[in-house]
Parts: C-alpha cells; sequence; structure tokens
C-alpha cells in the first residue's frame, strides 16, 4: 500500500496529484493552481495518467479563486486531452447551490473558459465551466459540505468544510478573486522577525473571506494513512468537523501531513486545531508572490506546539524565511520538494 502526493509547482496558488496504490491505482486532483500550472505540470501529468490507462478518479475544485481553479479551466479548454478520464468532479457550483437553496439561479456567476487561457485557441464564445461539467455529466447534483463522506476504493474521504450557513452566505455573496484583487493586498512580510518575537506579537484574526471560508477541505484516510487537505479554509472550522468526528484534545487525530489551509496564511490557522491534532509534517504550496504567504508567524505556532517538525515547500521561498536563531532555537527542518511518498512498512 503506497500513497503519493505530488506538489504541483502552483506558483502563488494550489495544485496537487494524490495517488493511492494497493492492487489498483486511485488519483484524485486537488484544484489545478493558476493557467500556468496547467501549462507547464498539470498537463504532462495528466497525460502520464492516461498513457498508463488509469483515470483521475476524483477531481476537487475547492473554489473559484483564480490561484486554484485557474488550471482546470486549461484543462476543459484542451481538446487534447479526453475529458472522459476525469470520472467525477467535487465542485459547489453556483447552479449546484442555487438548486440546493432552491432560488433562482443567476447566470452571470457561470465561469467562462474561453478567454481566460493563455494559450491562444478558438473556442465558441459563451463556454463555461458548468456548461463543460453538465456535457460530461460531472457537475455534482448536490452541494458537497462538512462531514458528507465519499468512498474511493479503499479509501475514505470526510469533508470537514465548508459548513451548510457558509453555503448560504457564499451563495448571497458570490465573488471570485483574482490575482489583481491579491496584489493590491499585498503587505511586506514578517521574515526579518524571529519566531521568538512573533510569538510574543501574536494576534490572531481570523480570515473573513466567504470565498475561502466555503472552500472544500477534506481529511484522507488510507490504510493507516490520513491527510489533512484544508484548501483556503480556517482552523475553527476545521475544528468544529473534527470535534464532530470525536477529535478532542484528550483525542488527537494522529495525521501523516497537514496541507495548510490558505497557503499558510495568518489568518487561517490558529491553535485550535493544533491542540487536537499529533502531526510533524506540513505541506505549504505558494511562491510567496501574493500576500508573502506563508507567514512566518503561521510556521512560528506550529514550532510552538511540535518539536521535531518538517515544513515541506514546492518554492524556494522556504530558503527566505527562516534566521540562524531560528534554526538554533526551534526543532524543524524545511525541504523544497515537488513529491512526499508514504509506504506501509510491510509492503517494504
Amino acid at each position: 500500500m503506497k500513497l503519493e502526493i505530488k506538489i504541483l509547482d502552483a506558483f502563488n496558488g494550489d495544485s496537487f496529484l494524490i495517488s493511492m496504490e494497493d492492487k489498483l491505482i486511485k488519483n484524485i486532483v486537488v484544484d489545478g493552481g493558476i493557467s500556468k500550472t496547467y501549462i507547464r505540470d498539470l498537463h504532462s501529468e495528466i497525460e502520464l495518467i492516461e498513457s498508463k490507462g488509469q483515470d483521475i478518479d476524483l477531481m476537487f475544485i475547492t473554489h473559484v479563486d483564480d490561484d486554484h481553479i485557474g488550471g482546470i479551466i486549461s484543462f476543459f479548454e484542451d481538446d487534447a486531452i479526453k475529458k472522459n478520464i476525469v470520472k467525477r468532479v467535487v465542485y459547489n457550483s453556483a447552479l449546484t447551490i442555487s438548486k440546493h437553496l432552491n432560488v433562482k439561479y443567476d447566470s452571470s456567476r457561470e465561469i467562462e473558459i474561453n478567454n481566460i487561457s493563455q494559450r491562444e485557441m478558438s473556442y465558441e464564445q459563451g463556454k463555461t465551466l458548468e456548461g463543460e461539467l453538465l456535457k460530461y455529466n460531472l457537475l455534482e447534483p448536490k452541494v458537497i459540505k462538512a462531514l458528507d463522506k465519499i468512498d474511493l476504493g479503499p479509501a475514505s474521504l470526510t469533508i470537514l468544510s465548508p459548513r451548510e450557513d457558509d453555503i448560504k452566505r457564499l451563495y448571497n455573496k458570490w465573488e471570485r478573486e483574482t490575482s489583481d484583487k491579491k496584489k493590491a493586498s499585498s503587505s511586506e512580510n514578517d521574515y526579518k522577525k524571529s519566531i521568538k518575537c512573533l510569538l510574543e506579537e501574536d494576534k490572531y484574526r481570523k480570515d473573513k473571506s466567504i470565498v475561502n471560508i466555503s472552500s472544500i477541505s477534506f481529511l484522507l484516510e488510507y490504510g493507516d494513512f490520513k491527510i489533512l487537505m484544508l484548501a483556503d479554509s480556517t482552523s475553527d472550522i476545521i475544528t468544529i468537523s473534527l470535534n464532530s468526528l470525536g477529535y478532542t484534545k484528550n483525542n488527537k487525530l494522529i495525521v501523516d501531513y497537514v496541507k495548510l489551509p490558505h497557503h499558510g496564511s495568518k489568518n487561517n490557522l490558529n491553535y485550535d486545531l493544533l491542540e487536537i491534532i499529533d502531526c510533524k509534517k506540513y505541506i505549504i504550496s505558494t511562491d510567496g508572490s501574493i500576500f508573502n504567504h506563508p507567514d512566518k508567524i503561521t510556521l512560528a505556532r506550529i514550532l510552538s506546539v511540535f518539536n521535531n517538525v518538517e515544513f515541506y515547500f514546492n518554492s524556494s521561498v522556504c530558503e527566505e524565511i527562516f534566521l540562524e536563531e531560528d534554526k538554533e532555537e526551534y526543532d524543524f527542518t524545511f525541504t523544497k520538494t515537488d513529491i512526499l511518498e508514504l509506504k506501509d512498512e510491510r509492503d517494504i
């Protein structure tokens, strides 16, 4: 039994390929990063899956921000790849949510896919992601929400966010965050301050973005392996869901890896979650070009709770974050990598 996580070059975004191998191989794509992610990485990964006669058993579109959905849009623009390789798309589209809430559908919320790719292509006007998903029978008939379960062969996925109330709020304030909006909000990073100093000054302010709060996060369980994929959600929402599953300070969830929420933003991870999990390995997906993610204080919070921590980055931003005094005072390592593996010791 083997689990492999490929952390694709998503620039300022998220894009992952999770492959699970037992008797058969199951593949999960989680987001597509920006459009360039598809051109640089995701396209070749999907071609490789296709060449092996495998499928994308699940494709997650966690939410509609450019840095998560751009590469997925480019995939549906690409006529060179047959879309029947995808067996299920998990996505809370505006159309699906409107049906769930029994409200009139606003078609202006559909996501156009003919003008976004950075490659030159000719497509009919008015082509949308929703339309493509409907054409290939891939649009979810029901919204996906906290505590829903998805079974994938021997693997089980438990959805941790969004909550029902957040789905309603999302529909009432449907907004897609673009790179332009993010750049306008960029601020100076906190890398010149020591971990000790940052912890002394620490004040948590929760992310208020309804798009982020309503993103789809999940717990993947495969044999003895457990992975938390936290999209752009917030730790309080994840904590509430894990509490509902029976995990507490006295009964902690032991996790192999945590994909940090919102690229390691200080507004998305607090002690509430860290106090009910036991994890030494954290994945950070970002090149630091937007919002200066990850925030160092996020990593400092982790180091104040756990020893022998391993941080895995998909970009060289990791080389800019830590001071020499941080390395001397705290027990951690950091690595730039694009692949992580878990193997059942019984198979070795």
